[in-house]
C-alpha cells in the first residue's frame, strides 16, 4: 500500500480556475457521526482558504427513518437546494456516500462531486453487530453506493478505499483520491522532546468489532503493561470485550473520557503516552493524523488505509502477526519509552495533512468533475 505523497502537488498560490461558490450536501444534524461533521467543516475551511463561497444544505440517508425525516421537513425545498437547481453554485459537494443517491438531483444544472469515506459495511467482517443488522442496512445502504456513478466525480479518501470502491462497486467516474485533514485544534507544535507527565495508551472510536479492541485488552494484560491505563473517548466497551476486561484485569485500568469538540479532543491527545488503532481496517483513520499533529507516538495495525496514513512515522503491527497482542504489546511498551523520535515524525507526517497541503487535491478532483460534465 503506497503512502500518500501530497508533496507532488505544489503548494496553494489562491488560484482557482472554475469554482467560486460550492453548496456542501451534509447528513441532518443529530444524525451524523464525528467523522462527517468534522469532513464537513474541514472542507469549508479548505474552500475558505481559497476564496470560495460556501454554503450547505441538509439531506436524508436513503433509510426510512432519515427518509421520513426528509418528508417531514421538505427538505428539497431549502432554498439553498433549491438554488442550486437553478445554477446558482459552480459544484454541488455531497459529503458522504450515504447520501449518494441525491447526486441526479443537481447534476444537470451543475457539476456534482461525492465522497466516499469507505466501503467496509460491504467488507469488513464484524462491521455489523449481527446477520439481521448487516442484511437489512446493506439493502438500504446499496442503493447510495451504486448511485456514486451518477456523480461527475468521486472522492476517495484514501488510496486503499479508491480501489476497495473500484472493486467492489465499479463506479464508472473519476475516482480522485483526497485525504482528510487536521483540524486547527490539532495543532503540529515544534520539538519538545517527551512529555514525561503524558500517561496511558489512547483509544478513540466506536467499539464495532473492527475496531479490534479485544486484541487492546488482551495486549494491556501482558505484564509489561500491568500498570498502565487505557483511556477510552467512545462508547463503553461492548458486552463480550467488557468481560474478558474483567477476565483479564484490565477493567479496573479503563478510564472513560469525554471530549467536547475538537478542543476537548486534543487536550486528551496531549495527555497520553500513545494512540493504539489495532483496527482490522479504516477507510483512513482520522485519529491517527489527529494523535501525530499533538505530539502522541501511534502504534497501529496494518489494517486498511492505516499503513498509507502512517507511513514510518508510527509502529505498524500485521495483523498477520504470530501472538498478535504479544506484539501490539511490545510495541506500545516501545512507543511508551521512546525518546520522542516518533513523536517527531509524528508531527512531520501530520503537516502533508494541513488544509495548504491537501487543498490543491480537492480543487483538482473539482476540475475533474468540469471536465466531465463538459464532455
Amino acid at each position: 500500500m503506497r503512502p500518500f505523497v501530497l508533496a507532488r502537488w505544489p503548494p496553494y498560490d489562491g488560484a482557482v480556475a472554475r469554482v467560486r461558490r460550492v453548496l456542501l450536501i451534509e447528513p441532518f444534524a443529530g444524525a451524523r457521526w464525528r467523522s462527517i461533521t468534522a469532513y464537513a467543516d474541514s472542507l469549508r475551511e479548505m474552500l475558505v482558504l481559497a476564496g470560495v463561497e460556501v454554503q450547505s444544505a441538509e439531506a436524508p440517508w436513503f433509510n426510512p427513518p432519515s427518509l421520513a425525516e426528509g418528508l417531514r421537513r421538505r427538505w428539497w425545498r431549502q432554498p439553498t437546494v433549491v438554488a442550486a437547481q437553478e445554477g446558482a453554485y459552480d459544484l454541488v459537494h455531497i459529503v458522504d456516500h450515504g447520501l449518494a443517491q441525491h447526486a441526479s438531483r443537481f447534476r444537470d444544472a451543475v457539476p456534482v462531486v461525492t465522497t466516499c469515506h469507505d466501503v467496509m459495511p460491504f467488507t469488513v467482517p464484524g462491521y455489523y453487530a449481527t446477520a439481521r443488522e448487516a442484511a437489512l442496512k446493506r439493502a438500504f445502504l446499496r442503493r447510495s453506493y451504486r448511485a456514486l456513478g451518477q456523480s461527475d466525480a468521486v472522492i476517495a479518501v484514501s488510496h486503499f478505499t479508491a480501489g476497495e470502491l473500484q472493486q467492489t462497486f465499479s463506479p464508472g467516474v473519476p475516482i480522485a483520491v483526497v485525504p482528510n485533514i487536521v483540524r486547527p485544534a490539532f495543532t503540529v507544535v515544534a520539538d519538545e522532546g517527551t512529555d514525561p507527565s503524558r500517561r496511558g495508551v489512547l483509544s478513540v472510536g466506536n467499539d464495532r468489532a473492527y475496531k479490534n479492541l479485544s486484541a487492546l485488552v488482551r495486549a494491556l494484560a501482558r505484564p509489561s503493561l500491568a500498570h498502565v491505563p487505557l483511556v477510552r473517548v467512545g462508547p463503553r466497551l461492548d458486552g463480550e470485550t467488557q468481560r474478558l476486561a474483567e477476565e483479564l484485569g484490565v477493567a479496573r485500568r479503563i478510564e472513560y473520557r469525554t471530549a467536547e469538540g475538537d478542543a476537548g479532543l486534543a487536550g486528551v491527545y496531549r495527555e497520553c503516552a500513545v494512540l493504539a488503532q489495532p483496527s482490522l481496517a479504516e477507510g483512513f483513520g482520522i485519529p491517527v493524523i489527529e494523535a501525530m499533529a499533538s505530539g502522541l507516538p501511534v502504534v497501529v495495525s496494518d489494517g486498511g488505509a492505516i499503513p498509507e496514513v502512517v507511513a514510518d512515522a508510527g509502529i505498524v503491527v500485521p495483523l498477520g502477526a504470530p501472538d498478535f497482542p504479544g506484539v501490539l504489546a511490545a510495541a506500545l511498551n516501545r512507543a511508551i519509552g521512546d525518546d520522542g523520535e516518533l513523536a517527531r515524525r509524528g508531527r512531520e507526517r501530520a503537516r502533508l495533512f494541513e488544509p495548504p497541503a491537501v487543498l490543491p487535491a480537492l480543487l483538482e478532483a473539482y476540475e475533474q468533475a468540469f471536465d466531465r460534465q463538459t464532455a
